[in-house]
């Protein structure tokens, strides 16, 4: 009987193990079909867009300052950049550019962040949230672009803000984690030393059906009575190109991403004496 119950216990462990691995790879072939759809749109706006903006800024050249066709002709040399951004953002998703890397601390990345114009922008925005930080007591050496590591947080730190309404609490932290077996998230972290990122906030919470699609491509979400782009596409292709992992852990009290990075094993003299300086 003891034998047969072990054998029913394996057999529900595989199946289980079965379909985790089915989501994963679901998951992975939507993730590249969007990325080829949207690669494919942003080919042919670009192609489009190239008169828009360049046309008008040729007409502007040559009519008087105080011409009535000045306006309208800024307007849609504006509106022509603004639409390059978002063609400029699909082509980043869609391509796999390969960064330039070294090895950094993410404590001190983080610390950079926090006295940015954008940060200091994103607070300004919302003085009725109170913003905390918490560095791990060492040093987290990865090995990462410093540029799309803040570009990360930036956008992740922008959705916990405008998450919230009213008053509340955002609190970004970094620790040392050792995962001694895998851990189930957006897709499985594998066994390893980590440095991990997390950006929590106390606001209403991301639903199930929402949580399924906030890694697609422009993917928006609705906050009060408009509706704001997440910007986690661009953070799931950013961790996809430091080789690391996400994980989000959301419900009516808040939502919490956890990004974990690769902790460098061997870092070089250089990097090592920055700490006591």
């Amino acid at each position: 009987m003891l034998g047969f119950t072990q054998n029913i216990t394996e057999i529900r462990k595989a199946e289980e193990d079965r379909r985790l691995l089915e989501e994963d790879l679901a998951r992975a072939k939507k993730m590249e079909a969007l990325g080829l759809l949207a690669g494919g749109v942003a080919h042919d706006l670009n192609n489009i867009l190239s008169g828009l903006v360049t046309y008008p800024e040729l007409l502007l050249m040559q009519i008087p300052h105080d011409s009535k066709l000045r306006r309208p002709l800024e307007i849609i040399r504006a509106s022509g950049e603004r639409a390059a951004a978002v063609v400029s953002d699909l082509i980043s998703i869609t391509r796999s550019i390969s960064l330039r890397r070294q090895i950094e601390d993410i404590n001190q990345i983080l610390q950079e962040y926090q006295t940015s114009p954008e940060q200091l922008d994103i607070e300004r925005r919302h003085p009725s949230v109170n913003f905390d930080i918490h560095i791990y007591q060492g040093p987290l050496y990865i090995l990462c672009s410093s540029v799309h590591v803040k570009k990360v947080v930036m956008n992740l730190l922008t959705n916990a803000f405008e998450a919230i309404t009213g008053s509340g609490k955002v609190i970004v932290a970094t620790q040392h984690c050792i995962l001694e077996k895998p851990l189930k998230g957006y897709g499985e972290i594998p066994v390893g030393e980590y440095a991990v990122l997390s950006i929590s906030d106390d606001g209403s919470g991301i639903s199930p059906s929402d949580l399924e699609c906030i890694f697609d491509p422009f993917y928006t979400k609705k906050y009060g009575q408009k509706r704001h782009r997440i910007g986690s596409d661009g953070c799931w292709n950013t961790m996809q190109e430091h080789r690391g992992y996400i994980n989000v852990v959301s419900g009516a009290d808040g939502t919490t991403f956890y990004l974990y990075f690769p902790l460098c094993q061997e870092v070089p003299e250089s990097c090592a004496a920055k700490k006591f300086r």
